[in-house]
């Protein structure tokens, strides 16, 4: 501790009101050293004033509040002046200097190893440290503990990498990806079908309220009393019936067989098998936060994993970046390994925003991506990589929200790099919707245990190798909440808290809250007692967990606890089998299939050659296209009465070359007629069947020109869409041939017959072998099964659907025993002899484009818009049941070939 002399600008005069001048300043002064110890103060004041020491030491507490008297630290180390002080004491009125020199010793040595994981031990000898300088210290320097440079310049504790690499293997194992369900987002795109079609539309104009559709509850009718409420604090409505997966079935069947340590249940890996084998997107950037528990009684070395986060993890990683480099180039590594990840659906723009209110945490923006989205915020990046709400246009397409930069023609994904809950009604629409359409691809979660929780009322540790899934807990019931309320009337809270504790057995230290929100309580502590008591009468909280904070902290103290934040990304699952699922298969027999896709050659897909705009004008120039608005119970009249005999005799007169048709009913029911020809002449001879038509159905029909906009980027660019076009014509001439067949030939059970029959030749026709097929409708049908949410009784549904079928079915019975069916028509043998010379490449120039476009790519679009013109109705569903009954055909014949395959390699 030192003073510096008043000649010097850095003294001080704020003295206490008791000193009359600064006579006892100087005194005192002149009688220490430059560096002193508190009891040469004290004795410097005896001699000076003639006192007691009590009065000695409130002169020099005087003298440290008023900043008279401030304590000097110098770097720390094994030969610091402070250490060699602290050895040199001899004073016992002083704090235990013996005790405090240890610590600081031990702290110096740890320190000299900055490359070895620091240890939770350090913290605690920091904070001890901070506790025996109270009263020595000036105060403002123990406001933050991070201001004192004692440990490093950022404390930080960094786990070694084989422990971490332990800890991303284990996560990868429980994480599942699950897909959104934001209300607001299905409602607006419900809305923007119904008024916009498939068309693109500037985003400003989308999101405006009054000149489009809006976004948010305030624009679709919600209660006006409690739409905000309702915003804020969306939940599901728990429901009275409790539905166990296995994870929660295995953990209530052990603890009723009473298995294991009843303190802690380990689950073991088996359980995961479905989520391991399920193929997550390369290039995701996830995040692990939790904490590591070094204490040997709540799981040595163990990782109490509370959530994660992801994709993105440079949401949460992104706030820090602007205060720390290392970090900010960590974020970036992140960043490219997500572009190239993403590369093939577009660029990853970061949005910014200039927050208000508690979102406000950032007051300086760090640019971590290549591309910026200015959300009413001024980018730093060159004005080409700057990217305006003016320049961004809105489509739909197949149910998800697609945006495009006009100016780079490129379509944009949208991500956030700070923790904004985008939600809150204080921000903007725009800034809403970009922040829902950021999460409409899914996000990464763990097993979630209330159910068992619910069943069992109590819970104990469960761990899941080297993780902690959830500290014990304990379930809080109606029951619980009027015996609480009934016993603080009868004595006090406190008494009502600890009558708690003794029915559930809880610990003195408990916590509540969920994820990172977790307020941790010490029951003995008579504050935090009225805290659980109000947090469970006011229904706050339904569960109370055990805490595992390293450092307990009573009602007057403060203190400090570590998150880790664990960063990586997933790069194991080979790129064409990406999103294959062979859960139903058996185990062996699924790697079998595996390695039989694995022989097949990787697709020489590259970028699609773009198309200029000129390119683009001039394709669709040759072509018409027009809606026929109907009801849906007269599609098949319209077409088979007037359309069908129509496009017949306009191509045996060469007046149209090439034609297709599908069904929709966005906004209304309509079918939508293309024709490729002289735009001229099919117009004129259009206008007389349309004529014909509307007065045959008097007036029902709606019938108006539109635009073709061909999708490019959808079936892999021009030579992509040129072959889907031809496809979709010889596909249409096919149904056209089927549905203007007899009656009894196009009832219910013929239909499912050629639909079946026409899917499974065209994917033969196509070069795909049985394992292949399988592998198509299987990720078709796990688009479906999300749409459908096909869950339960649903999925049991399907399996009486396919035994109640298969009996009837030749076509399946076929595809079950030699893994192809035979093609039911000639007109579809026709159809698939052209399609199997349309894969040939006539010279070297078509040969170069099929470099740029992978089949496998686009066939769920083929299958799509394929069973779409069959069905007049429900027509999601029924494609969805159509791709069902091939997949478990294509799984019955796989079952059979590889079981034998397998016998016959062991014999």
């Amino acid at each position: 501790m030192y003073y510096p002399a008043p000649s010097t600008t850095e003294a001080q005069y704020n003295q206490p009101g008791f000193i009359p001048d600064d006579t006892v300043v100087r005194g005192i002064r002149a009688r220490l050293d430059r560096d002193f110890k508190s009891h040469d103060f004290r004795r410097a004041a005896e001699e000076l004033l003639d006192c007691k020491p009590a009065y000695a030491q409130q002169i020099f507490e005087e003298f440290i509040g008023a900043g008279i008297v401030v304590p000097k630290i110098e770097v720390l180390g094994r030969n610091s002046i402070v250490s060699q002080i602290l050895s040199d004491a001899t004073c016992t009125q002083d704090v235990d200097l013996l005790s405090l020199t240890n610590k600081i010793e031990h702290l110096a040595g740890k320190l000299e190893s900055a490359s070895q994981p620091v240890e939770q031990q350090v913290f605690d000898i920091y904070q001890g440290i901070q506790q025996a300088l109270i009263g020595t210290v000036e105060q403002s320097l123990l406001a933050n503990p991070l201001q004192v440079d004692l440990i490093t310049r950022s404390p930080a504790i960094v786990p070694a990498s084989s422990q971490a690499s332990g800890w991303v293997s284990d996560i990868m194992k429980i994480a599942k990806l699950s897909h959104s369900s934001n209300e607001v987002l299905r409602n607006f795109i419900d809305r923007f079908i119904e008024k916009y079609g498939d068309t693109e539309v500037p985003l400003l104009l989308a999101l405006n309220k009054d000149l489009g559709i809006g976004y948010g509850y305030t624009c679709y009718g919600k209660d006006d009393l409690l739409q905000d409420a309702a915003f804020i604090y969306e939940a599901e409505i728990p429901s009275a019936e409790i539905v166990l997966d296995a994870i929660n079935q295995h953990i209530v069947q052990a603890q009723l067989r009473g298995a294991g340590c009843p303190n802690e249940l380990l689950l073991p890996e088996h359980l995961f098998d479905v989520s391991e084998a399920g193929a997550f997107s390369q290039g995701d950037t996830l995040a692990a936060i939790g904490s590591m528990l070094p204490d040997k009684t709540a799981g040595d070395g163990k990782f109490w994993l509370r959530q994660i986060k992801g994709p993105s993890a440079i949401t949460w990683l992104g706030r820090f970046c602007e205060a720390d480099e290392k970090i900010a180039e960590i974020a970036r590594l992140l960043a490219d390994d997500e572009q190239r990840g993403l590369e093939r659906q577009g660029i990853v723009v970061d949005v910014i925003y200039a927050a208000t209110g508690r979102d406000a945490n950032i007051t300086e923006h760090s640019s971590i991506r290549q591309y910026e989205l200015e959300c009413f915020l001024r980018s730093g990046l060159p004005q080409a990589q700057a990217i305006s709400l003016e320049d961004i246009v809105i489509s739909v397409k197949q149910g998800r929200v697609v945006l495009r930069s006009v100016k780079l023609d490129k379509i944009i994904l949208p991500r956030m790099s700070s923790a904004h809950n985008t939600r809150r009604l204080h921000h903007c629409a725009a800034y809403q919707f970009l922040g829902d359409v950021f999460t409409q691809a899914g996000s990464y979660t763990i097993p979630d245990f209330t159910s068992s929780l619910r069943v069992l009322k109590k819970l104990p540790r469960i761990c899941f190798g080297s993780l902690l899934l959830q500290p014990a807990s304990w379930l809080i019931d109606e029951y619980d909440r009027s015996e609480i309320k009934r016993d603080s009337q009868a004595a006090c809270i406190e008494s009502a808290v600890a009558n708690l504790r003794r029915r559930h057995d809880l610990p003195v230290y408990v916590s509540v809250g969920e994820a990172d929100q977790l307020l941790e309580l010490d029951l003995k502590d008579a504050l935090h007692a009225k805290i659980l008591y109000e947090f469970i009468v006011s229904e706050k909280i339904d569960v109370v967990r055990e805490s595992l904070a390293v450092k307990k902290l009573s009602a007057e103290s403060s203190g400090c606890n570590h998150e880790i934040f664990l960063p990586f990304k997933t790069v194991s699952a080979p790129e064409h089998s990406q999103g294959y699922s062979f859960s139903r298969l058996p185990k062996t027999v699924g790697v079998e299939l595996l390695r039989t896709l694995d022989k097949r050659p990787a697709p020489a897909f590259e970028t699609s050659p773009r198309c200029s705009v000129e390119e683009r004008s001039a394709h669709t120039d040759q072509w018409v296209y027009f809606s026929i608005g109907c009801g849906r119970g007269l599609m098949n009249l319209v077409l088979t009465r007037f359309i069908f005999p129509f496009l017949v005799s306009a191509d045996l007169k060469g007046i149209v070359k090439k034609w297709f048709y599908i069904r929709y009913d966005d906004p209304e029911p309509h079918i939508r007629l293309r024709l490729k020809g002289d735009r001229a002449s099919i117009r004129h001879v259009l206008s007389a069947e349309f004529s014909k038509m509307s007065d045959f159905f008097a007036g029902q029909l709606l019938i108006a020109e539109k635009s073709y906009e061909p999708e490019f980027e959808r079936y892999g660019g021009w030579r992509g869409l040129q072959f889907a076009e031809e496809l979709f014509s010889l596909d249409s001439v096919c149904a056209a041939s089927f549905l203007s067949g007899e009656l009894e030939l196009t009832s219910d059970m013929a239909l499912t017959e050629y639909c079946l029959s026409s899917m499974d030749s065209m994917l033969s026709a196509l070069g795909l072998r049985v394992e292949e097929k399988y592998v198509m409708m299987n990720n078709v049908c796990g688009k479906y099964y999300s749409e459908f949410r096909v869950v339960g009784h649903k999925k049991t549904s399907l399996d009486k659907n396919y035994r109640r079928i298969f009996p009837r079915s030749a076509v399946l019975m076929k595809i079950s025993e030699s893994g192809c069916s035979s093609v039911l028509h000639d007109f579809l043998n026709i159809r698939n002899s052209k399609i199997s010379r349309l894969l040939e490449p006539q010279d070297a120039e078509q040969k170069i484009g099929w470099q740029h476009f992978d089949l496998l790519e686009c066939i769920p679009a083929y299958f799509h818009m394929c069973m779409n013109r069959m069905f007049s109705d429900n027509r999601r569903l029924k494609e969805m049941m159509i791709a069902d009954l091939l997949r478990r055909a294509y799984e019955s014949h796989l079952v059979k070939k590889y079981t034998k395959t397998s016998k016959g390699s062991v014999s």
